[in-house]
């Protein structure tokens, strides 16, 4: 039995890692910490459903020895790899559970960390706004001022597929 958590950012956010922190009872009703897991992420428009195709796999944990059963505790991960587009959309999918509790899962909160976060900007002397996460499409190319390549966005003024655009964090 899966546990499926969905859950949307404000703005798209460039994820590194996660937090996830313990139930306030944890010590005392043990077996409740998630023990596998995985982590997706969506770049969709709107709120993808469980079973949406757009969801991309950012990390998985087979057999979690991190997690303890101590009160109202946040135990930091880190993704694999960096990602190298900004999600707006997360799913936390729970497979297994430690134990004990009577079947049942629990924690007081699920974080995703990150970077920084792409803010929708109107530029004075352009008439288009950024209406969608930038540097998403595969054509969005990313440069800075000096004409070099990025993977993501700096903060200040970038060129992206050939606007000006200022990211904010």
């Amino acid at each position: 039995n899966e546990v499926n958590n969905i859950f949307h950012a404000s703005v798209p956010i460039y994820v590194t890692g996660y937090q996830i922190t313990t139930a306030n009872d944890n010590a005392t009703y043990t077996g409740r910490n998630p023990k596998a897991w995985k982590l997706y992420g969506s770049t969709a428009d709107s709120n993808p459903g469980v079973d949406d195709s757009s969801w991309e796999l950012l990390a998985s944990v087979s057999n979690d020895t991190k997690l303890k059963d101590v009160n109202f505790t946040t135990y930091t991960y880190s993704l694999p790899a960096e990602t190298s587009k900004a999600y707006q959309s997360f799913k936390w999918v729970i497979t297994a559970r430690k134990g004990g509790g009577n079947g049942v899962i629990q924690v007081s909160e699920f974080r995703p960390t990150f970077d920084y976060a792409l803010v929708e900007v109107l530029l004075p002397d352009d008439e288009t706004a950024v209406s969608s996460p930038i540097g998403q499409a595969e054509n969005e190319s990313i440069y800075n001022l000096a004409g070099q390549r990025l993977r993501r966005p700096v903060a200040g003024l970038n060129i992206i597929g050939g606007k000006k655009v200022v990211a904010r964090w």
